[in-house]
């Protein structure tokens, strides 16, 4: 979960965190994406343990990152407790 400290933390609007975890149907994932003052979108995702893959979305601002993160609600993903 280290590939978004290349971007500038300091303008960062919003980021939401989720995982999928499911042993019956062997679901162990990770998904986030990061949403900054610009309206640039870095999504990050991947199985968790392993090096995640990133993303970004120039310009792509609030509406792209809460259908993003509503897509992956419906998949069955859940807020990081």
């Amino acid at each position: 979960r280290k590939k978004l400290e290349r971007y500038n933390k300091e303008i960062m609007k919003l980021i939401k965190k989720i995982e999928m975890i499911n042993t019956n149907e062997n679901h162990n994932k990770y998904w986030a994406a990061s949403l900054f003052n610009n309206d640039l979108v870095v999504t990050e995702w991947g199985r968790i343990g392993t090096e995640l893959q990133s993303k970004s979305f120039d310009k792509a601002g609030v509406k792209f990152f809460e259908k993003k993160y509503n897509e992956k609600l419906k998949k069955g993903y859940q807020q990081i407790k």
